[in-house]
């Protein structure tokens, strides 16, 4: 079974989070230093808020990398699922609007890690004989026809 779509969209959304978790703590950072000066712009609260949730964003994404491997999808996907879910989730809560190109990716990828493993593989072929297709005219396959 090929599990090539959730992880190439779980991979590029939790390398995306972990870019944007990284940006939200180095903000929280310069924030902080910038309190109790004259050019004070955020809160202290405002601050605290940054880095918390960038660090709890930088887990998620990364236990989405972790999950979105296919060898742990196979494995467990009803895990993998619920993880990708959750960060997808909990992130559009932490970093609302900025957070819509990777919760977005994942969401996806975890709603495609609950597919099942005969939903996952290719269709049938519709003539396994391999006749042919019906010719509309007189009912013959193309192939029975000589020319």
């Amino acid at each position: 079974m090929n599990r090539m779509p959730e992880f190439v969209m779980g991979l590029i959304g939790g390398i995306f989070g972990c870019g944007l978790a990284l940006l939200m703590i180095i903000g929280g950072w310069f924030g902080s230093m910038a309190i109790g000066s004259e050019t004070e712009f955020l809160t202290s609260a405002e601050t605290s808020f940054a880095l918390v949730a960038g660090i709890l964003l930088l887990i998620l994404s990364g236990a989405t990398i972790g999950v979105s491997i296919p060898a742990v999808i196979r494995k467990n996907r009803v895990l993998s699922g619920t993880v990708n879910l959750i960060t997808g989730i909990l992130g559009f809560f932490l970093a609302t609007f900025v957070w819509l190109t990777p919760g977005i990716l994942i969401l996806v990828s975890g709603t495609l890690c609950f597919r099942s493993a005969e939903s996952a593989a290719a269709p049938p072929d519709p003539n396994p004989e391999g006749e042919g297709s019906p010719d509309s005219s007189n009912g013959k396959t193309m192939k029975s026809i000589k020319t």
